[in-house]
């Protein structure tokens, strides 16, 4: 019982701590998240043995920015379905996970229209609500798929 608790509550914390990372680039203003992006895809690209060029970067900055936005917020519907799955008071392990990623992406929207050169993106809270829904379908089908063949060998050890 103590261990469920102690995972339930680092579950808690886990989602406030990714919560608390977006809340931080949402912070950002307009030329310092420019530069983030422009630092993160130089980067990427040193990583894949190609130098990073002005051009380049401004050329991938855009699906960079999206990518991060999918990713970012698809972990965070993964760890609202995983506190969700411990608090074990939810019904719906799909759709409340992602409406909660849902409603945290408008929040950061709204947020970031406090930040200088900002702006309400509708877009960016639809990308961020498809990244949860992806994440989560992912992960739902890898544990489906976990469980037959967990069931077929159990299977074929009885015969």
């Amino acid at each position: 019982m103590k261990k469920k608790n102690t995972a339930k509550y680092l579950s808690y914390l886990l989602s406030l701590a990714w919560m608390g990372l977006i809340f931080y680039f949402s912070s950002q203003n307009a030329d310092l998240s420019t530069d983030t992006s422009n630092s993160f895809t130089a980067m990427m690209l040193r990583f894949f043995g190609i130098t990073p060029t002005i051009e380049l970067i401004e050329t991938l900055r855009s699906f960079i920015r999206t990518a991060a936005h999918f990713g970012i917020f698809g972990f965070l519907g993964l760890f609202y379905r995983l506190s969700c799955r411990l608090s074990q008071k939810v019904k719906s392990l799909y759709l409340v996970p992602v409406a909660m990623t849902f409603i945290y992406a408008v929040t950061d929207e709204i947020h970031q229209l406090f930040s200088d050169g900002r702006a309400f993106q509708a877009s960016d809270v639809i990308i961020d609500t498809l990244g949860a829904v992806v994440f989560i379908g992912v992960e739902i089908l890898i544990i489906q798929i976990y469980q037959k063949n967990k069931k077929q060998k159990e299977k074929n050890r009885s015969l």
